[in-house]
C-alpha cells in the first residue's frame, strides 16, 4: 500500500497536536520522550506548535534522583523494565546520546520503527514513573511546575535572542586595547616580557624575581605565608595587599579581571546566526534542566555570564608636544562597557526586563524568618547596605562600597558553605580573620543558623531536602562518616532549600507570564536569566506588557 502523501500526513499530525485544550482542565496529556528537543524539531520543521499537556520521562526521572546523571533511552527503559515484560527490549540496541531514539540517526533500524519503539516505551515508562512521583509527593512539582516550564523553555530557544555582532565588537575592542596597555605596562615593570596567562611564568616573575611574600598584616613584621599559585583566587588581591608600593600584582589582577570578562562574551562572536525572517543576527542558546538544584542553565553559548554594566580606566588623549606619557604615567578616565547593549530587539521593537530584586536573599527570609534579615529588606534601601549597616553597627549612610561588597561576599559566602579559608581568600584576608567574619555574622544573624541547623537535622532525618515545591534533592552522605562528604552534604541541604526554593519561583513566573503574554501578544519574544525574564515586543505595547509582567510577577510572592 503507498503511504498517504507527506502533507497529508503532517496535516493530521497537526490537528491532533495543535489541538486548542484548557491546560487547567483537560485530561488530553501527551507523553513524550525528550520534549524539548522534540517541541523545537516539530515547530521548526514542520510548522507545528504542540498544545495541551505534557509528560516527559526524562523530566520525571530528573526528578526522582536530581544528582543522578542523564540517561539514555535504552538506560531509562532497561531500568525501568524486565526481560519478562516486553519482548520488544529485543529490538532496543544500545543509544547514541541522551536525545530522542527516533530523532537520533545514529540509533539502529529505520526511522518507523525507532519512533514505534519510542511511543510504545515512553507510555509505559510514564505509567511507571507516575506511580514513583505519586509516592514520593512530587506529582504536583512534575505537573504544574517542570512540564509547563519546559515547554516555555522550548520556546525560549526557538525565539533566541536579537544580536548586534558590531556593536559587540565594539565593546571586545575596549576590553582587548585595555588589556593591551596593562600587558605592556606589566612587561616594563617585570623587565621583559611574560605570559600573562601563565600560571607558571606569574609566579616566577613575583616570587623569584620581585621576591614578593604575602604578609597577614603589611604594617608588622609578621612571617610571610607560604607561596601559593597565583591561579587560586585571593592570592594577587593579598600580594597587591602586602606590597602596596609595587604596582605589579594590582597590573597583572586587573589584567586578569578584564581577560576573564572577555573570554565570557567571545563565544557569543561565534554563535550568532543570521534569521532571514527577522532580517537580523540571533543567538541560540541552549538550556539545561538537568541541574541538582533545579536552577535552569545555559550553554552554548551561556547567555547567564554576560557581565553587567562596568568601568575600565583608559589613558585620556592629551595631545601632548613632547608625545605620548610613559606607560603608567597616563591621565586615565574611565570608560563604561555594557555587553548587553549587543542584544537587541528586532525592527520596530522594544526590550523589556523584569526582575526578582535579591530572590535568594527573600527566601531566606521567609523561611529563617530571621528577624534582622526581614527587617533589612522591609527598609526599602540596599539590602547588602542595610545588612552591612547591621553587622558593623553603622549608620547606613557611612556604609562604603567595599564594606557593602564584603557583606554581600559574607552573605552569599555562608549561604554556600564557604569555610573561613576559602572566605579569607575571597576577601582578601587570613583565615583566622575570614572565621572571626563568619562568627560575628552568624551572631548577628541568629535566624539564619538556627533554619541552617534545622534543615540538616531534618536532612538527618528524613535523607533528603524539599524546596518550596516539594521537589526533593537525597543526600545520603549526611548520615555518612566521612568528614568531607558529611560538611558538603550540610552545605548541600542548606543550599538546596534556598536555590531550589528560588528556581522554583522563577519558573513558575516564567510559566505564567509566558502564558500571559501567549495569549495577549503572541507576537513576543521572550528570554530568561536567573531571576529574570525578558520580552522583545513590538513598540507601543510596552506599558501594557510592563503591567502584564509585573502583575504575575507579584501575584507569586
Amino acid at each position: 500500500m503507498i503511504p498517504p502523501p507527506l502533507e497529508d500526513r503532517l496535516c493530521s499530525i497537526k490537528s491532533v497536536l495543535e489541538m486548542e485544550v484548557d491546560s487547567r482542565s483537560s485530561t488530553k496529556i501527551t507523553k513524550v520522550f525528550d520534549l524539548k528537543a522534540q517541541y523545537k524539531a516539530l515547530a521548526a520543521g514542520c510548522d507545528i506548535t504542540m498544545n495541551g499537556n505534557f509528560q516527559d520521562p526524562k523530566v520525571a526521572d530528573w526528578l526522582l534522583d536530581p544528582d543522578a546523571k542523564v540517561k539514555r533511552f535504552d538506560e531509562m527503559v532497561k531500568g525501568q523494565f524486565t526481560p519478562q515484560e516486553s519482548d520488544l527490549l529485543q529490538g532496543l540496541r544500545e543509544c547514541f546520546g541522551e536525545g530522542s531514539l527516533s530523532m537520533t540517526v545514529q540509533n539502529a533500524g529505520s526511522g518507523q520503527t525507532r519512533a514505534a519503539l519510542e511511543c510504545v516505551f515512553t507510555f509505559h515508562l510514564m505509567v511507571k514513573l507516575s506511580k514513583l512521583l505519586e509516592e514520593q509527593g512530587l506529582s504536583t512539582a512534575f505537573r504544574n511546575v517542570e512540564m509547563p516550564s519546559l515547554v516555555a523553555l522550548a520556546r525560549l530557544e526557538l525565539n533566541g535572542a536579537g544580536f548586534n555582532p558590531e556593536e559587540c565588537e565594539t565593546q571586545c575592542q575596549v576590553m582587548k586595547d585595555r588589556l593591551r596597555m596593562l600587558e605592556e605596562r606589566a612587561h616594563k615593570l617585570a623587565g621583559h616580557t611574560f605570559a600573562l596567562n601563565s600560571t607558571k611564568a606569574v609566579d616566577k616573575v613575583l616570587y623569584e624575581e620581585k621576591k614578593l611574600e604575602i604578609n597577614e598584616d603589611p604594617s608588622t613584621n609578621s612571617q610571610p605565608q607560604e607561596r601559593l599559585s597565583t591561579s587560586r583566587k585571593g592570592v594577587l588581591e593579598k600580594l597587591k595587599t602586602s606590597h602596596p608600593l609595587h604596582p605589579l600584582p594590582g597590573v597583572i589582577l586587573k589584567w586578569k579581571h578584564i581577560s576573564n570578562l572577555l573570554n565570557k562574551v567571545t563565544p557569543l562572536q561565534k554563535k550568532n546566526v543570521y534569521n532571514p525572517r527577522l532580517n537580523m543576527d540571533r543567538i541560540y542558546s541552549t538550556c539545561n534542566l538537568h541541574t541538582a538544584t533545579g536552577r535552569v542553565a545555559f550553554h552554548d553559548p551561556n547567555l547567564q555570564f554576560i557581565p553587567k554594566e562596568f568601568e575600565i580606566e583608559m589613558p585620556t588623549d592629551t595631545n601632548n608636544e613632547d608625545g605620548p606619557p610613559a606607560a603608567g604615567e597616563e591621565t586615565m578616565s574611565k570608560r563604561k562597557v555594557c555587553m548587553r547593549h549587543a542584544f537587541i530587539p528586532f525592527k520596530g521593537g522594544v526590550i523589556l526586563a523584569a526582575d526578582y530584586s535579591q530572590l535568594e536573599v527573600r527566601i531566606m527570609a521567609h523561611l529563617s524568618k530571621d528577624s534582622k534579615l526581614t527587617q533589612a529588606l522591609n527598609s526599602g534601601q540596599d539590602v547588602f547596605k542595610a545588612i552591612a549597616s547591621q553587622w558593623k553597627g553603622v549608620a547606613v549612610e557611612h556604609v562604603s562600597d567595599k564594606l557593602r561588597q564584603q557583606a554581600k561576599q559574607l552573605y552569599y559566602g555562608i549561604i554556600y558553605g564557604m569555610g573561613p579559608k576559602t572566605l579569607g581568600e575571597k576577601l582578601g584576608v587570613s583565615k583566622e580573620e575570614g572565621k572571626r567574619r563568619i562568627e560575628t555574622f552568624k551572631s548577628s544573624y541568629t535566624g539564619i543558623q538556627r533554619y541552617r541547623q534545622t534543615t540538616v537535622d531534618q536532612c538527618k532525618r528524613n535523607g533528603y531536602v524539599q524546596t518550596m515545591a516539594e521537589r526533593r534533592r537525597y543526600l545520603p552522605d549526611i548520615n555518612g562518616e566521612d568528614y568531607y562528604k558529611l560538611s558538603q552534604a550540610e552545605r548541600q541541604a542548606f543550599n538546596t532549600t534556598i536555590q531550589g526554593s528560588a528556581a522554583d519561583l522563577v519558573k513558575k513566573a516564567m510559566v505564567l507570564i509566558d502564558q500571559r503574554l501567549q495569549q495577549e501578544f503572541p507576537d513576543t519574544r521572550r528570554s530568561h536569566r536567573h531571576g529574570e525574564s525578558t520580552a522583545a515586543a513590538a513598540g507601543g505595547l510596552e506599558f501594557q506588557i510592563v503591567n502584564v509582567l509585573s502583575a504575575d510577577f507579584c501575584f507569586l510572592l
